[in-house]
């Protein structure tokens, strides 16, 4: 899921630009501090209000979330960008009506451009990924159901279970690009238009590494899964990917 309503300017719609700053800013108030050497991680999390606390970030991974892309989608940058680990307090002043993912990666972006002063190259490249199908023409599977009108969400509990409503295919299909991409992209091809309901549950693929007791080792892996309790399938396809090189930055000032 790619969120970035404050800063739609930062999208990249054609090849090889050079992506700068140029939304209002969503940031009230911000902290950013160097993580303690050998401290643990704390939570990362969006508190009511707008309010996002970021335990333990690297700069690649501020930016990395932000833009919602995968590791192999961002490159460059000094060694400290992938090695420096950071605290970050942070309010979003325009919180007032938006879903926690929102807020959550416009105030990433909004830290590593104002904080962080991040310039970013950008370019449009094929690249092998998959594509999300229906598995059975004119029929969806028992876990997948038009949306109910509950609120958006997105919620990975154990199981593993994707529980999730009033979602689009093509949040679907961005989703499963962690669990099911192995580092690819997923494209919505479903033809499936409006919102939904998803109720899946599958077993990692590496069950003999598996120590969580709630994981059902006896169930279907991930892509059987999708065709049995949703219908759907993934398929190889080529696609065009957003590729990002991190050009420069700055480690932040005083707070």
């Amino acid at each position: 899921m790619r969120y970035l309503s404050a800063f739609a300017l930062l999208i990249v719609a054609s090849f090889s630009i050079f992506v700068s700053l140029n939304a209002q800013s969503v940031l009230e108030v911000s902290t950013v501090k160097p993580h303690p050497d050998g401290a643990p991680c704390g939570e990362t999390r969006v508190q009511a209000g707008g309010r996002v606390e970021i335990a333990c970030f690297n700069l690649q991974t501020v930016i990395r979330e932000g833009l919602n892309i995968l590791p192999n989608q961002l490159t460059g940058g000094e060694d400290w960008v992938r090695h420096d680990n950071w605290d970050i307090v942070a309010q979003d002043s325009s919180a007032a009506g938006k879903r926690e993912e929102d807020v959550y990666r416009e105030v990433l972006l909004a830290i590593a451009y104002e904080r962080f002063s991040v310039k970013l190259h950008s370019e449009r490249r094929p690249a092998k990924g998959f594509a999300l199908t229906v598995a059975f023409a004119g029929k969806l599977g028992p876990g997948l159901k038009p949306s109910s009108g509950q609120p958006h969400s997105i919620d990975l509990k154990s199981g593993p279970t994707l529980i999730a409503h009033g979602i689009s295919m093509s949040e679907l299909a961005e989703w499963l690009k962690w669990p099911a991409g192995a580092g690819r992209v997923v494209e919505d091809k479903t033809g499936l238009s409006g919102l939904y309901d998803v109720n899946l549950h599958w077993t990692p693929l590496r069950i003999d590494q598996v120590t969580d007791p709630a994981i059902d080792k006896d169930g279907p892996e991930l892509f059987t899964a999708l065709r049995e309790q949703l219908g759907l399938k993934i398929v190889t396809m080529q696609v065009v990917a957003e590729r990002y090189e991190i050009q420069a930055a700055e480690r932040p000032g005083a707070n």
